[in-house]
Order: structure tokens, then C-alpha cells, then sequence
């Protein structure tokens, strides 16, 4: 094989991506996270998969734990690919107030015999997901290459990461539900069993990550000389998710396939919780509403030179959350 094919067959197979998944994946063990391989998923009749659907379990309390899902797509782009992302306005921040919702489902119910759960724990375990983990919030951004400019490729890695994870949070919430009753009827606790489960969807890239310095007009941009002075590279960002109404759409059709044992609501009022106001109907209620906002408004987009830091930093901000909420919201019953 001459030096110019072997080249072109080293580009190539750079270009198929899956040196990027291989090495992904194993940085993903270094810090307990465990690959499952791709996630499918149907869209208009069509079969599309995730790169990467990963896993690790953070311990709450006693033996019960959350559960977090890496929903990972590989963008692989040569060195000299920049992905450039601007911030729109400070709103998409405000958190409460009809903005982003976290991709989270948490279990609609309270603990019985030993523990129980004080009223506000699911908002508490939903600050987990509000977590930008040290990264910069981004609106939109552009792959750029030299003198030419992709707006296609960001947004189309926006979408295959949103939609299979849509398809990864139906499972888990799936198995959630299943699991249950079973758990507490029979008395029976298996070691890091999930009370909650949360979705992180994330775009590794070998493109490098420049954010544009915020407030800027057209106008400043078009009178800078030196571009540089107004961007700065990151190791990633967090981009603020628009979902369109085709994942809307799709988000309805694969939750509303869910299928749940109404022996958990039964549970609910068979072993009563904290406030006696807690009835099968609201459970019911917020089944419904939990269901129905589990769209990912927050995707990590990262350069994958700096993606062992992420992996680090997260790990360690979802473990001291987690150790924050059994201090505060967890109770023992006399």
C-alpha cells in the first residue's frame, strides 16, 4: 500500500467516526460510566441510532439511587473545523418561570417504612439537571471550515442527540415504572436501586469551540479587525435547546406509549405519605405532567480534548448534589 493510499484509508476511516466512539467510550469507563452501545429509535418509518447510551447510578440514600443517562453523538471534524455559538439573551436562564424544564423524570411517589421524603425533593433532584457543569450557556452556533461555513452540521447533531434521547428517557422511565411495585410490595431493595432517572444529552466533537462575546451587535462584529478579540475558546458549552414541533410530536407519540402498573398508585395510598393531600389522583397528575415535559432543553456540546474534565466535573457536581439532598431532604422515621 503506498504512503498516498494509506493516507486517504487513514482519513477515511477517521471521517466514518468510530475511532471517535471507540475512544469515547473508553474514557466513559474511567469514571464509571458504562457504555450500552447505540440507542434506536423509528422516526417516519425510518430506523435511526445514537452513537453512544451510557450509564452510571449516583447513590441518594440507603440503598436507593439516581439513575443518569449519557446520550452521546460523535461529530468527528478535523482540527481546523470551528464551531463558533453566540448567546441570544440572559432569559433562558430564569429558571421556574415557562422556560427550560429539566429532562428528568422523578418517581411521583414517597418512601415508606424507614425513609421517607420531604415534599420539595423532586424539585431538588431536578437542580441536577440545571447543572451547566462550569460550561457557558450558547443559543445557536455554525461549523466553519476555512473560507466556507456549514449551517447544516450543528444542527442536524442537535437533532439525532434530542430525538434518541427522547427514546432513552421512554426506556428508563419504562423500567422505572415496572420495577416499583415490585420493590416495595415484596419489601425488597436491590443494592443502587433507581428512585429517579435523568437524561443528559451530549455532542462530543473533535471541532474546536469558540463562543462569541455576549451583547454583541452586527454591527460591533462587522467593524472588528481582529475576530479574536471577541471570541474566546471553550472546552465546551451548554446550548439551550429549541425544540421544534416535530420533536414535540415525537416526544408525545413515544411517551404516550408508556405503559404503567396502577398497582404504583395503589401503593401510594396503601402506605400513605408525609401530607395525607398526596391521593392516586395526583400521583396520576403528575405521571402526566412528568411525562409530558421530558424533552432535552439542555445539550453538552464538548471538545473531546477536554471531554476526561467534563466526565470529572460532572461526576463530581451529581455526587455532592446527591449528598446534598440526603442531608436535607431525606428523613428517618421513628
Amino acid at each position: 500500500m503506498g504512503s498516498d493510499e494509506s493516507s486517504k484509508l487513514r482519513d477515511l476511516l477517521l471521517k466514518s467516526g468510530i475511532p471517535l466512539e471507540v475512544s469515547v467510550s473508553k474514557k466513559l469507563l474511567k469514571h464509571g460510566i458504562e457504555d450500552w452501545g447505540e440507542i434506536y429509535y423509528e422516526r417516519d418509518g425510518k430506523t435511526f441510532s445514537s452513537d453512544i447510551s451510557a450509564q452510571k447510578q449516583f447513590n441518594l440514600f440507603n440503598k436507593f439511587s439516581i439513575l443518569v443517562n449519557f446520550v452521546i453523538e460523535c461529530k468527528y471534524k478535523t482540527r481546523d473545523h470551528k464551531w463558533c455559538f453566540m448567546e441570544f439573551s440572559d432569559q433562558h436562564m430564569t429558571r421556574g418561570g415557562g422556560g427550560n424544564q429539566s429532562f428528568s423524570f422523578i418517581q411521583p411517589i414517597l418512601m415508606k417504612k424507614n425513609y421517607a421524603l420531604k415534599d420539595e425533593y423532586c424539585d431538588k433532584l431536578n437542580d441536577i439537571k440545571y447543572e451547566k457543569f462550569r460550561l457557558e450557556y450558547v443559543d445557536k452556533g455554525v461549523d466553519i471550515l476555512k473560507d466556507e461555513f456549514d449551517p447544516h452540521a450543528i444542527t442536524e447533531a442537535i437533532f439525532q442527540t434530542s430525538f434518541a434521547s427522547i427514546k432513552c428517557h421512554q426506556n428508563e422511565i419504562q423500567t422505572l415504572m415496572d420495577v416499583t411495585p415490585e420493590i416495595y410490595y415484596d419489601d425488597k431493595c436491590p443494592i443502587d436501586t433507581p428512585i429517579a432517572t435523568i437524561t443528559i444529552p451530549i455532542i462530543v466533537t473533535t471541532a474546536k469551540i469558540f463562543v462569541v462575546k455576549k451583547d454583541l451587535t452586527l454591527e460591533d462584529i462587522e467593524k472588528e479587525q481582529n475576530i479574536t478579540s471577541i471570541i474566546t475558546e471553550e472546552k465546551g458549552v451548554v446550548l439551550c435547546n429549541q425544540n421544534d414541533s416535530n420533536l414535540h410530536d415525537f416526544a408525545n407519540e413515544i411517551l404516550g406509549n408508556l405503559s404503567f402498573n396502577q398497582e404504583l398508585f395503589g401503593w401510594c395510598e396503601k402506605f400513605g405519605s408525609i401530607d395525607a393531600k398526596y391521593t392516586t389522583a395526583y400521583y396520576q397528575e403528575k405521571f402526566h405532567h412528568e411525562i409530558t415535559t421530558s424533552l432535552p432543553h439542555q445539550i453538552c456540546i464538548i471538545n473531546y480534548e477536554y471531554l476526561d474534565e467534563f466526565f470529572s466535573t460532572c461526576t463530581q457536581i451529581i455526587e455532592t448534589k446527591c449528598k446534598e439532598f440526603q442531608n436535607k431532604y431525606v428523613i428517618k422515621k421513628e
